[in-house]
């Protein structure tokens, strides 16, 4: 028996059964390679861009379909980055187009509009509601350029009573401290109107010191004309009207002599010439 240089019998190395042959890659009349519907097992990872790949490389590194994503793609935690930007409704967008382009939330909880207007809202209808700048307008009183108010020909309710000077005055207010004006005069409602002056001309209102020395006042025995000549009196009519001195007292040219009721009327004088001038 021969043995060769392992000490191996050559006749019994000669007799080993062979193992059934394996399926191989059949070469496609394209020059693909056809496993006949078999699966790859135990890949490894690819290291060049033309190696295959298994699925558990192909879940980790791309966007695939899950059951758990209801069949939708899943991202598995991972950033998709690189992304166009969109231009049809149903694009994906970057979280850079989704700041520019909406309002974001920050980390304090509010949201920024970054220097955009806000158009196409709604009425208010909660008191946490956002405003627009119509409704704003419409109520409440807005500051003009002149640092004015201007309340638009609207009202201002529920006003309390003024406590200074520069404090804002109600109706009733009006009503209580300051003449009001009905038709063509002033109703006081039983309050004095002080620190008049003495009128100079007519028309002006006339204070109760020039009222006194200017007419006749009535004192506790009646009318005192303060020996001021009482002229342009009309003739008395009836018993208790005034007279005037033309109806008491009448001139006799025959005489010469003043009567009073047909009587005589001594006048006593130092005038040597005395005379009365009847109207």
């Amino acid at each position: 028996m021969s043995v060769d240089k392992f000490g191996r019998h050559v006749d019994s190395v000669r007799k080993v059964v062979r193992g059934p042959p394996g399926e191989g890659f059949l070469v496609t009349t394209e020059g693909n390679y056809d496993v006949k519907n078999k699966r790859i097992v135990r890949q490894s990872d690819p290291v060049a861009p033309q190696d295959a790949v298994s699925v558990r490389y192909l879940v980790s590194r791309s966007l695939v379909t899950s059951r758990a994503a209801n069949l939708n793609f899943d991202a598995n935690t991972k950033l998709i980055r690189n992304v166009g930007t969109p231009k049809l409704p149903s694009d994906a967008a970057t979280a850079l187009y989704v700041q520019n382009q909406a309002l974001t939330k920050h980390s304090n909880g509010y949201y920024d509009a970054n220097n955009s207007n806000i158009r196409n809202l709604s009425t208010p209808t909660e008191s946490n509601d956002t405003v627009t700048l119509k409704y704003l307008e419409q109520t409440m009183i807005l500051k003009t350029p002149e640092g004015d108010y201007d309340i638009n020909n609207k009202r201002i309710r529920n006003v309390a009573e003024p406590a200074s000077a520069n404090d804002v005055i109600t109706k009733s207010y009006i009503d209580k401290v300051i003449p009001v004006k009905s038709d063509d005069h002033c109703k006081f409602k039983d309050k004095r109107l002080s620190n008049i002056t003495d009128p100079l001309y007519d028309g002006e209102a006339v204070n109760l010191r020039t009222l006194k020395r200017e007419t006749i006042a009535l004192d506790n025995f009646g009318w005192n004309a303060k020996n001021k000549t009482i002229n342009n009196v009309a003739p008395g009519l009836k018993e208790n009207d005034v007279s005037t001195i033309k109806q008491v007292v009448t001139y006799d040219k025959k005489s010469n002599t003043f009567k009073h009721n047909n009587d005589d009327i001594k006048i006593v004088t130092e005038d040597s010439n005395p005379s009365i001038n009847l109207p």
